[in-house]
C-alpha cells in the first residue's frame, strides 16, 4: 500500500488522508476476495460521512478501475 497508511487489527480504526484510505477498500478489492465493505466511523458526525462518500469512495473507484 502506498502512503503512511498503517492498518490495525480488530476494531483498530484506520486513519489517514482520503487517498490513504481509499488504497485500504482498493488493496481488499484486488489482493484479497473481498466484494463489499461497511463503512463504521469512530466518530458518528455528518461531516465525517459526507468526508467518506465525497472523497474516500470516489478515490477508491478510481484505484480499483485502474487496477482491472
Amino acid at each position: 500500500m502506498k502512503g503512511q497508511l498503517r492498518i490495525g487489527s480488530g476494531a483498530d480504526p484506520v486513519r489517514g488522508t482520503a487517498g490513504q484510505w481509499a488504497e485500504v477498500p482498493a488493496h481488499l478489492g484486488t489482493d484479497q476476495p473481498f466484494t463489499s465493505f461497511v463503512f463504521r466511523p469512530e466518530h458518528e458526525t455528518a461531516d465525517q460521512v459526507a468526508a467518506f462518500a465525497g472523497e474516500v469512495v470516489p478515490e477508491a473507484r478510481r484505484l480499483l478501475d485502474g487496477r482491472s
